[in-house]
């Protein structure tokens, strides 16, 4: 398990470090920020020198190749999250910061790591772990049609949400949901509501190169785009409660209306979800995205503001 672990956590951490995701097109979402490193000092003298934090792991410096046999991560609860032997002669060691087994990024704390010489304590410092993130930026994900059945062509038509989240905290977040639950056209309901809640689909962006089981977790510092994956700005008959008629709709919301969406964003580890209100401007002409005109989107939409509920 530790060694499968190591590789994951090896391969993530290298993946985090090398890859400075932002989205491909225009908006309203800044660039990626560098991700740095935060050492904490510490008065004691013996086997620990000194304790890094970043992106995935912890990084513990010993003073001498011979200063321990073994260090343990210990959770706020007393109880072992990982232990790792040292061989002779090594000076560093790397502790993830998620569960073995399940990977789950861990909760927020005071931790402690305390390092070994014979199944004898040489070393311990307390390391504060805090959890945090952030929406940093959103835009309006546009797709191509397959046809505009009113002219038979090809055409771009506004379909998803976009956002891009900054981790501004210490252990990684793993995303569970992105989902906007009011105000578009085909809203999806909260997470563990029912309906479409449960299964709400959202999608890392340029992430070819990213294994899947990665492409959720966001490190330490880094900021990484995702967008909803349900066509949200698009109208099917099942979600058109307002009842009004396809001439009538085509008038009324490609022609600069602004409405204003809920947007929820939850981790795995949140209570509850982040709420966002963002103002969204339709315009451009309505696109027929099937003949019998029960599927229809804006060529264009935009972004105007968003803010945190």
């Amino acid at each position: 398990m530790y060694i499968y672990l190591d590789l994951w956590l090896e391969n993530m951490q290298r993946r985090l470090l090398s890859r400075r995701q932002v989205l491909a097109t225009s908006g309203t979402l800044g660039a990626t920020a560098l991700a740095g490193c935060n050492a904490l000092g510490g008065s004691d003298p013996s086997a620990i020198k000194e304790i890094t934090k970043q992106m995935a792991t912890l990084t513990v410096t010993l003073r001498s190749g011979d200063a321990a046999t073994a260090v343990n991560f210990i959770n706020p609860d007393g109880k072992p999250v990982t232990t790792k032997r040292i061989s002779n002669g090594q000076t560093t060691v790397q502790l993830p910061l998620v569960q073995p087994g399940d990977l789950l990024p861990l909760r927020a704390g005071k931790y402690k790591v305390v390092a070994e010489k014979d199944n004898e304590t040489v070393g311990e410092q307390p390391v504060n772990l805090t959890r945090s993130y952030k929406m940093v930026g959103t835009k309006v994900v546009n797709e191509i049609s397959g046809t505009d059945f009113s002219t038979t062509k090809k055409v771009q038509y506004a379909a998803d949400i976009a956002v891009q989240l900054k981790n501004t905290g210490d252990v990684p977040i793993k995303l569970d949901y992105l989902g906007a639950t009011k105000g578009v056209p085909s809203p999806v309901a909260p997470p563990g509501k029912g309906g479409m809640g449960d299964t709400a689909s959202h999608v890392r962006m340029n992430a070819d190169q990213i294994p899947v089981n990665e492409r959720d977790y966001i490190g330490a510092g880094q900021r990484v785009p995702f967008k909803t994956d349900d066509q949200t700005l698009v109208y099917y008959d099942m979600s058109m409660s307002e009842k009004i008629p396809w001439k009538k709709l085509k008038a009324k919301h490609c022609n600069g209306e602004k409405r204003t969406a809920t947007l929820l964003i939850k981790g795995v580890r949140d209570s509850s979800p982040q709420r966002y209100s963002v103002s969204i401007q339709y315009g451009g002409k309505a696109i027929e995205r099937d003949a019998i005109r029960t599927d229809w989107a804006c060529a264009q939409a935009s972004v105007t503001r968003f803010s945190r509920k």
